[in-house]
């Protein structure tokens, strides 16, 4: 998932399995109960077509993406993170 160039910058990171889980273009997905917009196990990734912009779940989901990706490369030490049902890493 992470690619890297000699500097050991991150290259690329692909939100795509995150936001479209098994490869499909969802609009919603199950999800934890600590995660925001999640309601009773579920929650919306996008909003209805034609706009498709993300909702609160599918912002938060591309966000933690981006963070894990930045603790893999040594940008972020993890425990400076917020951890828990508090609204966080897990």
């Amino acid at each position: 998932m992470l690619g890297r160039h000699p500097g050991g910058l991150i290259r690329f990171v692909s939100t795509w399995p995150t936001l479209s889980p098994d490869g499909h273009f969802l609009q919603a997905a199950p999800c934890l109960d600590h995660e925001p917009g999640c309601l009773d196990g579920r929650g919306e990734l996008r909003s209805p077509s034609p706009n498709g912009h993300l909702e609160a779940l599918g912002a938060w989901r591309y966000a933690m993406v981006i963070v894990e990706s930045f603790i893999e490369a040594g940008w972020i030490d993890p425990g400076t993170l917020p951890t828990g049902p508090s609204g966080a890493t897990e």
